[in-house]
């Protein structure tokens, strides 16, 4: 097959966008999220757009159906930085050769565990996307630099959406693997890639040795954090436990690093944006059991990234970075365990895969989705905090925790009007009446929960 591309760059820009966040006009936050844009050009730097790429992938595929020769392919030994030399070789249905395969140099495929209940978005791939997965696996906890295969070219393959799938499994399964850089790159026939490549200024986001002292620091954490878990009876206490330490330790922020997008940004540098709150509660929950992983999505038509997460009797919405209200310096449980209708109030979920469509690594997509139906595990039912249209039961709740010695409570409204301002004053004039000294002063508001001063 003649020369069409000798490799495709696929640069993970660093998104840098703002997603607000209002409290009934009473105040605004901005929101840095998370990386995952990709742009495709051609060796000598140029910009591919989508139709260009997707007619180098019919080309690549019309000339595999036509019998032709594979294009060349790069690939290294996980074990040596240096590339191996470009070959051709003639195959009717787009698989390597022998000849070629000796000098191709494959690294073994990792092994992946799918026993137990962690959720893993590996489960979900085609045959060949999980193959893909299972080299990038390697691949990424050798730190393998150059190019190395990802298997053999098949004829009808969409090897680049192939790709661009597996790497959003990948990354989306193992928080614990942290030093992932933000550009892969992939030979024309997307037979091999690379995480790094020193020619092309490509390297992951630590050095070997520093991600090996990363991963102490790590570890050291997490089995304090768990230790404390465990103290705990039930996966919900234990959850709203990894919950609360996040709200209080991490300040959203980026730091100009990568490490913002990392469970290494949130535990040990105690800076993060959404990705690195959402990795980090995944690590956690992982280290003690509960079943936890990512979702893409929007928020205010900027992207966001959060957590499904099973407490016990089936999936919810978990959102810790919009928890953690610093503006206010309040610990909230806004998001903690909604259904898919709560969430949508102010969070768009990405569509899953479909099979067939062909996707680049900037689209925005979910492996799969998590159907969110339960309530049993909302926070604000299992501490009998719901504010309905009933004026008198609201009160109730008002006195009880007034009568605890708060100054304050926070509560999930589920009333007809979103009129918060109108409800409230209703409920001062309850209070009133029954003779209570209590006067709401203030309040703010999130999604459906509302945190009242008095």
């Amino acid at each position: 097959m003649k020369k069409i591309l000798s490799f495709l760059t696929v640069f993970l820009l660093l998104l840098l966008c703002g997603c607000r966040i209002t409290d009934g006009g009473m105040s605004s936050r901005t929101y840095i999220e998370y990386s995952s844009s990709a742009i495709y050009v051609d060796e000598n730097g140029s910009e591919l757009d989508d139709e260009t790429v997707s007619q180098i992938e019919l080309q690549i595929n019309q000339e595999f159906d036509d019998q032709a020769t594979v294009s060349e392919t790069i690939s290294a030994n996980a074990s040596s930085n240096d590339n191996t030399n470009s070959s051709e070789a003639s195959s009717q249905t787009g698989v390597i050769s022998d000849a070629v395969a000796d000098e191709v140099q494959e690294i073994v495929e990792a092994d992946v565990n799918t026993a137990g209940e962690k959720p893993l978005y590996y489960t979900y791939l085609t045959a060949s996307q999980q193959r893909i997965y299972r080299f990038m696996k390697t691949a990424a906890e050798q730190m393998t630099t150059g190019y190395f295969s990802v298997g053999a070219t098949i004829s009808g393959e969409d090897r680049f959406s192939d790709i661009a799938i597996a790497y959003r499994a990948l990354s989306s399964d193992n928080p614990q693997i942290f030093w992932l850089p933000e550009v892969y790159m992939m030979s024309a026939d997307g037979s091999a890639m690379a995480f790094s490549d020193e020619k092309e200024g490509v390297d992951y986001t630590m050095t070997p040795q520093e991600k090996k002292m990363a991963e102490q620091q790590i570890f050291t954490t997490v089995n304090n954090l768990v230790a404390q878990a465990n103290t705990l009876d039930s996966r919900y206490e234990k959850e709203l436990f990894f919950h609360d330490w996040l709200c209080r330790n991490v300040t959203y922020d980026f730091d100009g690093t990568d490490n913002v997008y990392t469970v290494y940004g949130a535990l040990i540098n105690g800076v993060a944006v959404c990705e690195g709150y959402s990795r980090a509660m995944q690590l956690l929950c992982d280290s003690v059991g509960i079943p936890c992983t990512v979702i893409y999505g929007r928020s205010n038509d900027i992207a966001h990234m959060w957590n499904i997460i099973n407490p016990g009797d089936g999936w919810y919405q978990l959102d810790v970075t919009w928890d953690d209200d610093e503006k206010n310096e309040l610990l909230r449980h806004t998001y903690v365990n909604l259904n898919d209708e709560q969430i949508a109030v102010d969070h768009i979920i990405f569509d899953a895969v479909s099979v067939g469509k062909s996707y680049v690594g900037n689209d925005d997509f979910n492996l799969c989705l998590y159907a969110c139906n339960k309530d049993k595990y909302n926070y604000f039912l299992k501490n009998d905090l719901i504010f309905t249209n009933d004026v008198a039961a609201a009160a109730k709740i008002v006195k009880r925790a007034n009568d605890e010695g708060n100054t304050s409570v926070e509560v999930f409204y589920i009333g007809d009007t979103m009129d918060y301002k109108a409800f409230l004053n209703r409920v001062n004039r309850e209070l009133y009446e029954s003779g209570s000294s209590i006067w709401l002063k203030t309040y703010s508001c999130l999604g459906n929960s509302i945190v009242i001063w008095w």
